[in-house]
């Protein structure tokens, strides 16, 4: 077992990375958005769970509320974003795999 932590200089991020699969903390603050756009696409899986605050996100086209308790799964290759709404933080924990990438370079 290893345990890895690495903290932005903010503290709003907290991630470890084993080169095939990743995790972070993601703490939004009510009107921003993390991928940026629907046009962000997913190269790996990724399973996105909500501990705090109130947000939705854009998967394929599709509008997904989300509340403390939600998991969603964006798979490989689906467009997405996550938006933080009301007055607290949406806080998520994020889960990444690489396999899909990791297999395509064998």
């Amino acid at each position: 077992m290893t345990l890895h932590t690495t903290v932005t200089a903010d503290g709003a991020h907290v991630s470890t990375d084993t080169g095939h699969m990743q995790a972070a903390t993601v703490v939004l603050e009510p009107g921003n958005s993390i991928a940026g756009s629907a046009a962000s696409v997913a190269k790996d899986d990724q399973w996105v769970y909500v501990t705090c605050g109130q947000g939705y996100a854009y998967v394929g086209g599709r509008r997904i509320d989300l509340k403390p308790g939600s998991l969603l799964l964006i798979e490989a290759g689906e467009a997405h974003e996550i938006c933080a709404l009301g007055h607290a933080p949406l806080e998520t924990i994020s889960i990444h795999s690489s396999v899909h990438t990791r297999s395509s370079k064998s």
